[in-house]
């Protein structure tokens, strides 16, 4: 992509104790290495974003620690790259952390990882959020001394057909699965599937044929592999990998496949602050194909570029987003001497 095409990127951050004011919508152009701040979202610790291109909206939480946070819908508008605030709820829980957006664009899922539950919430034709649909609470535990005494739902995520929806208790080691036309209604039946103790499960990936499921454990520095079953629930353990072997302290972060299914890549902040890649075999497994430092402190959240010859990723504690160039051959990742200097940064999305 090493044109004078320009990329469009919007960058959510922590606001609180740092000298963020909230989401930052950046120009990037890779040929001549040129970045621009061409707009910046008022928001508090607007910590998770999610864009939906069919409509030019953009959701993100804000999470304000113990306090009821809220969750929003804004368009953009490309012309000049305005925002238009449109509709915001409360997520009937403390530090949103995560927005999943159904595939018809009729559901979206604020998880609320303090008080260990999430809320779904009806969209309107044009994206606007519109009414509260279901709220579910969960009383987990798990082996983790201090960050496993109760339920943090870390995440949603909706299978690729759009017909189940797996929610990640990093709290309770558990992923809730749940049918996506019941759990837009309350006291339905779920089904768990219990994690081995104290592995923190955060975010995960469908494989694109819903075969296989793969899950990052934030607190063990993990993936976990499963097969799905005729109904696309998890069915039996493939293979539990490490993200990075080095010796240290595990904080793992993000997942994401690339759009082929080649090729998986996981971040690892705690003292490894590490990226590491992943082929994917027929069978589902993973092989190591490298681990490279992601060049910054604390990686929490990347994002590709729409050719995905690139990767962008959020350093949150040295305030940089880190550009990575990807081998689509090998997977391997090179890094660039570009960066984008943002405060705080924790998610990116491609506009």
């Amino acid at each position: 992509m090493d044109s004078i095409i320009t990329l469009i990127f919007a960058i959510g951050t922590y606001t609180v104790n740092t000298q963020s004011d909230g989401i930052y919508l950046v120009k990037l152009n890779l040929a001549d290495k040129s970045v621009e701040i061409a707009q910046t979202i008022p928001a508090t610790n607007p910590s998770f974003i999610q864009y939906v291109g069919d409509n030019a909206m953009l959701y993100y939480v804000e999470e304000v620690g113990n306090k009821v946070g809220t969750v929003n819908a804004a368009r953009v508008d490309f012309g000049d790259l305005s925002v238009e605030k449109l509709s915001t709820f409360m997520t009937q829980g403390s530090a949103p952390c995560h927005v999943a957006i159904s595939s018809d664009l009729q559901t979206l899922i604020a998880s609320n990882y303090s008080s260990g539950n999430f809320t779904t919430f009806g969209l309107n034709s044009n994206g606007e959020i519109n009414s509260e649909l279901s709220h579910y609470t969960f009383n987990a535990h798990s082996s983790h001394p201090t960050r496993q005494k109760q339920s943090h739902i870390h995440s949603a995520f909706y299978s690729p057909d759009g017909t189940n929806v797996f929610i990640q208790d990093l709290g309770g080691d558990g992923i809730y699965q749940f049918k996506a036309n019941a759990i837009i209604k309350n006291e339905q039946p779920y089904v768990t599937h219990q994690m081995p103790k104290g592995s923190g499960p955060r975010h995960l990936v469908f494989s694109s044929s819903n075969e296989f499921v793969y899950i990052i454990n934030e607190l063990n520095g993990t993936i976990d592999v499963y097969r799905l079953d005729e109904k696309g629930f998890i069915k039996n353990h493939v293979q539990n990998i490490s993200t990075d072997a080095t010796e240290g302290d595990n904080l793992c972060a993000h997942i994401r496949l690339s759009s082929d299914g080649r090729f998986l890549y996981a971040s690892n902040r705690g003292t490894k602050n590490s990226l590491t890649v992943y082929a994917v075999a027929q069978d589902g497994t993973l092989s190591l194909a490298q681990t490279i430092p992601s060049a910054g402190e604390g990686p929490r959240h990347f994002e590709f570029t729409p050719d995905e010859d690139f990767i962008l990723v959020a350093n949150q504690y040295t305030d940089n987003v880190t550009i990575f160039r990807r081998d689509k051959q090998n997977g391997q990742l090179t890094k660039m001497d570009i960066e984008i200097k943002i405060p705080s940064p924790v998610c990116i999305q491609s506009l």
